[in-house]
């Protein structure tokens, strides 16, 4: 079976192209900004161009799109980073020959975690972290995903993570959140708007890696994982903080934890497309 996945960022299209032998080309879009859906559609075309990913030797369409879509999941409802397209229907972000393919949305995390195992590939249970303007978190066992419905395996961006009486309220009105400390916006707010250096430069007493590692430990607590990887674009500048970030999760771990378990960053933007491209045409799991 040959597939193509498309994920729709706030920035830029990443599609790929996956053929019958499981091999994959992937390609990013020219960057845009406020995109509208015909900004949307002519990005999609520049990558499938791009890929020579001809529509009629395409079996079948993965999707990941931003937000949030209505019942019918046939239209975007909320996007709070492209505002353009919310009210568009996926037809009309879709080019017209990509219309009729058989087709299966996935959510962004979930992409993003059979990404990184294809990147990746780990026996036993991969719990990817995808942290961006949110962190999303995917649970794979041995490449095969783990979910509640289909969808994914919970809201690990709002766990309770407080670190005090005056813990920040992250974007889903909770007080304490994951999202709070660590999401692109809270860390912005703390670096500025180009904060990759300072994240780089965390160490142990931070509360933003303090936050994280106590996630990770409720994590090993309700998924045993025996490998995590850090994803998404402020995943990927947590690499020089690892050391530091696996003593604080190793202090006192619960006994319940895999006891020989690995920590990592995977630096890739396609990787929610490359998993799209995987899962195109599968059932849904359950």
């Amino acid at each position: 079976m040959t597939t193509l996945g498309i994920d729709v960022g706030g920035g830029s299209v990443k599609a790929c192209l996956t053929r019958p032998d499981g091999s994959q080309r992937a390609a990013v879009s020219t960057p845009y900004e406020s995109a509208s859906p015909d900004t949307i559609r002519a990005a999609i075309e520049e990558t499938t161009s791009s890929l020579d990913a001809d529509p009629g030797s395409i079996d079948a369409l993965g999707l990941c799109l931003p937000g949030v879509l209505d019942d019918a999941r046939q239209r975007v409802q909320y996007a709070a980073n492209l505002p353009g397209i919310v009210g568009a229907s996926i037809e009309s972000l879709l080019p017209g020959p990509l219309r009729a393919l058989p087709r299966r949305v996935v959510p962004d995390a979930l992409a993003a975690g059979m990404g990184a195992w294809l990147r990746e590939p780990v026996s036993g249970r991969l719990l990817v972290l995808v942290m961006g303007t949110g962190v999303g978190a995917a649970l794979l066992d041995s490449g095969r995903p783990v979910t509640l419905g289909g969808s994914g395996c919970g809201h690990v961006g709002q766990i309770d993570v407080s670190l005090g009486d005056d813990a920040p309220i992250g974007p889903d009105a909770g007080r304490g959140s994951l999202e709070a400390y660590v999401g692109l916006p809270a860390l912005r707010s703390r670096f500025g708007a180009t904060p990759a250096d300072a994240i780089a430069s965390l160490d142990a007493s931070d509360p933003a890696l303090r936050a994280l590692a106590r996630a990770i430990r409720v994590c090993h607590a309700m998924f045993t994982p025996e490998h995590v990887r850090l994803a998404g674009g402020v995943g990927a500048m947590l690499a020089p903080t690892l050391p530091a970030l696996r003593r604080l999760i190793e202090r006192d771990l619960t006994l319940v934890a895999s006891e020989r378990w690995s920590l990592g960053c995977i630096d890739d933007l396609t990787l929610a497309a490359r998993g799209c491209g995987r899962l195109a045409g599968q059932p849904v799991p359950t």
